[in-house]
């Protein structure tokens, strides 16, 4: 475990996944994460790599082969190096190996930066083709936040928004179905427990950049990208739960009549033999 501190606040980092586990206001001693629970959610920010979501069968096709892959790919769950920490900076490596080759047959490395400074956490990952050949790649950041109160306290914030279709999923798999989400004035969408009850809010190329988590007409936080653009969004949270995730993907579940190979999957990113590709967003509390 990774801590990070400043007057203001302290933040622990675990190793396994490179996941945010705590994260607390020093003045008030508040837990801003949600804290794992076996009867709702057991995971606090796991990163999504190398894909986003589920796929079809859980598996993929690459060069007329398939290869096994549970939700949201295998880096939740790896052990990860630290190669690098002070009191408000830790990076974290993990390669790929002999276990991930037999499910993702590339060669790969991928570091997570956490910075803190004052109220702001820069999170930065970075997927580095260490391959002969060209590697197709999903990411995806998955944080979910502490309620303190009813659902019907909070409100998210997506500045310039008026009325988005919302994606849907069916058993993680989107189904071809869409629905209005009608905002209200300013860009303001109240959270009910009935947007969830068909898995996440999922919004494609809305051209999001920030989103705010608001209480009671009080702002709470925000999750602001800060680098390559992501396309796709997810809102979500379990039934009755008090925790709430905003969620920036650079990648997708699969579609329900999808069967192609991975390299032609919607929003797949690539990156060519040598190079690296960087995915960057902070989170401020208000």
């Amino acid at each position: 475990m990774i801590t990070l501190k400043n007057h203001q606040n302290l933040v622990k980092i675990a190793s396994k996944g490179a996941q945010l586990i705590t994260w607390k206001n020093s003045e008030s001693d508040k837990e801003i994460l949600w804290q794992q629970n076996d009867k709702y959610w057991n995971r606090v920010a796991p990163i999504l790599f190398p894909i986003v979501g589920r796929l079809k069968g859980d598996r993929f096709r690459y060069k007329d082969a398939y290869y096994p892959m549970s939700q949201h790919g295998f880096a939740r769950e790896a052990e990860f190096d630290v190669i690098a920490s002070n009191d408000e900076s830790a990076t974290f490596s993990f390669k790929s190996n002999v276990e991930t080759r037999r499910v993702y047959p590339f060669d790969f490395e991928l570091i997570v930066n956490y910075s803190l400074s004052g109220s702001i956490l820069k999170v930065n990952h970075t997927v580095i083709n260490t391959g002969l050949e060209i590697m197709p790649f999903s990411i995806g950041a998955h944080p979910g936040f502490h309620l303190e109160g009813d659902i019907y306290e909070y409100k998210i914030e997506i500045p310039g928004a008026t009325s988005k279709k919302r994606f849907l999923l069916d058993a993680g798999i989107f189904s071809g179905k869409t629905e209005g989400v009608d905002f209200e004035k300013g860009g303001f969408l109240p959270l009910r427990e009935k947007y969830f009850e068909s898995d996440a809010i999922v919004f494609k190329n809305e051209n999001i950049h920030l989103v705010r988590l608001w209480r009671n007409n009080m702002p709470q936080l925000e999750l602001e990208i800060t680098g390559v653009e992501a396309p796709y969004w997810g809102f979500w949270k379990k039934p009755n739960a008090p925790f709430f995730c905003i969620e920036p993907w650079w990648g997708l579940a699969d579609s329900a009549e999808f069967e192609a190979d991975l390299s032609e999957k919607e929003g797949i990113n690539s990156v060519n033999p040598n190079e690296k590709r960087s995915f960057n967003y902070q989170i401020k509390l208000l």
